[in-house]
């Protein structure tokens, strides 16, 4: 049997998607990670990662959250276990694939997890545009929760779409805040670092700065950007990854037509 060959699988799933076949995908999708699983040590561990990323999309997509999070849990564990081992002996390069593959199962977990449930509430120390106010504010409306940094370029890349869909869906009842944290350095420095990176970039939606990490672990949105979707009951719905554009503005006129 050849060695499984993850982005091959991965362009057939997309392919299946578009087509609307998602059994189809997800048969695929566990064909190929149950190779990964047979050879658990011998393949590349980073392929196997997205397989199991890809395979939680599709089961939430088809309805099945509990598989979703069992998978991931599963996928986790292993993960841990690759971490402990790389870490033993492997190079920089090594480790830090390693450590990202594990942090983005953690992740994907913890926003699996959250779907269905009503949005935890959001800690905001300071608020550096719009607001102040509350999920529970924002009962009504649906929420964009868009998590940042102002040291991270993809972050940055997306205020432009947060700021189109505020223009466009901001009337319907779409409230976009983005959410960043506080680290160990200076917060009165750190506050000034932030207003400086969002000023003049036209924004209109409120921007907010947590005490800390906990509300994005809390999100599954250590990495970052990572979106969150409420909707006007504030029960937390299925988003897209923050780079899938039209996929999430998709999304988002969907909660916004649905039935009140």
């Amino acid at each position: 049997m050849s060695t499984p060959t993850a982005p091959d699988c991965l362009i057939q799933v997309a392919e299946l998607r578009r087509d609307g076949l998602l059994n189809d995908a997800v048969a695929l999708v566990e064909a190929e990670l149950a190779e990964f699983r047979a050879k658990p040590f011998d393949t590349p561990f980073p392929d196997r990662v997205q397989l199991g990323l890809a395979l939680a999309d599709l089961y939430v997509a088809t309805g099945q959250r509990g598989p979703a999070l069992n998978l991931l849990r599963t996928e986790r564990a292993f993960a841990d276990q690759i971490n402990w081992l790389i870490g033993q002996s492997g190079s920089p390069e090594q480790v830090r694939a390693a450590s990202a593959g594990r942090y983005q199962l953690r992740d994907r977990a913890a926003q699996v997890a959250l779907l269905g449930q009503p949005a935890p509430e959001i800690e905001v120390a300071d608020w550096v545009l719009g607001g102040p106010t509350t999920l529970g504010e924002q009962r009504g409306n649906v929420v964009l929760l868009e998590f940042w940094s102002r040291w991270c370029r993809p972050c940055l890349a997306m205020f432009p779409v947060l700021r189109e869909l505020h223009d466009r869906y901001a009337e319907r009842g779409l409230t976009i805040i983005a959410l960043t944290c506080y680290g160990r350095a200076d917060r009165v420095r750190e506050r000034d670092a932030i207003e400086q990176t969002i000023a003049d970039r036209g924004l209109e939606i409120a921007v907010g700065i947590a005490p800390d990490g906990r509300m994005q672990q809390q999100y599954g949105a250590v990495g970052i950007p990572a979106v969150t979707l409420v909707d006007r009951t504030g029960i937390v719905t299925p988003a897209p990854r923050a780079s899938e554009k039209a996929n999430l503005e998709r999304s988002i006129t969907d909660l916004l037509n649905a039935p009140a």
